[in-house]
């Protein structure tokens, strides 16, 4: 895998949050709060690399109710995995696919593995912080899988911390904000779909029992949350 030492990175990383947070984060009052994730992504301590992720987040009109922000050091002589091409993430998985002989459960493309690939691997993650203490993935790196693994739902570029201990926060910086109607679902909550999805044709091909959730009208807004109103960063 591609290793290299926490201090090699020079890059500005940072973390949002609630600005209820900082003291806990200051003080180290850190934990990772183990989540039903589908695979796609690692339990852990996320950061931004170069305000990558606050930039998409402004883009989006995504979680813009955070109002705090802080600049995060890591520990030195940490292994960080860096995923900075399709090559570096390929030797991760086959070295991953050494290790996991046992379940053979993939899905290929022509670039190789698939969307999929860890959610029918469910140990790759739990392997991954055993041979490292963190996962680097460069803007480089996101665009370079984005489309072909399932990187995709990375977004852009990020760190990803097995441990808090091994993360020092500091610096806080709060902005102040408004709250505003949400621009997705115009300050209603839900997006209406219209007519219901499962009627179209390609849904019917699946031949499904009972269609997800998600494919009726009036989906709760995933923007919002559901209660039609979006805090915004005015500074």
């Amino acid at each position: 895998m591609n290793l290299i030492k926490s201090q090699r990175i020079k890059n500005k990383i940072t973390h949002t949050t609630f600005s209820k947070h900082i003291k806990l984060l200051v003080n180290g009052q850190c934990y990772v709060r183990p989540t039903k994730r589908d695979g796609m992504k690692p339990d852990g301590i996320w950061l931004s690399v170069d305000n990558g992720w606050e930039d998409w987040c402004k883009g989006e009109d995504f979680m813009l109710d955070r109002d705090a922000q802080l600049q995060v050091q890591l520990k030195d002589d940490l292994e960080i995995l860096v995923i900075d091409s399709m090559e570096n993430f390929l030797t991760w998985m086959h070295e991953f696919e050494a290790y996991n002989e046992v379940d053979k459960t993939k899905m290929y493309n022509k670039k190789g593995f698939g969307i999929g690939y860890a959610t029918f691997n469910p140990h790759l993650w739990a392997w991954t912080a055993s041979k490292c203490d963190g996962i680097f993935v460069t803007d480089k790196g996101q665009w370079a899988t984005r489309m072909d693994t399932f990187l995709y739902g990375w977004d852009c570029a990020s760190i990803c911390m097995f441990d808090p201990t091994h993360i020092k926060f500091h610096n806080p910086k709060v902005w102040i904000t408004q709250t505003d109607d949400c621009n997705s679902c115009k300050g209603k909550g839900t997006i209406n779909f219209g007519k219901l999805m499962d009627d179209f044709p390609s849904v019917k091909s699946l031949k499904l029992p009972k269609p997800p959730a998600m494919m009726y009208k009036d989906t709760q807004c995933a923007h919002c949350g559901g209660d039609g109103k979006v805090t915004r960063i005015v500074n």
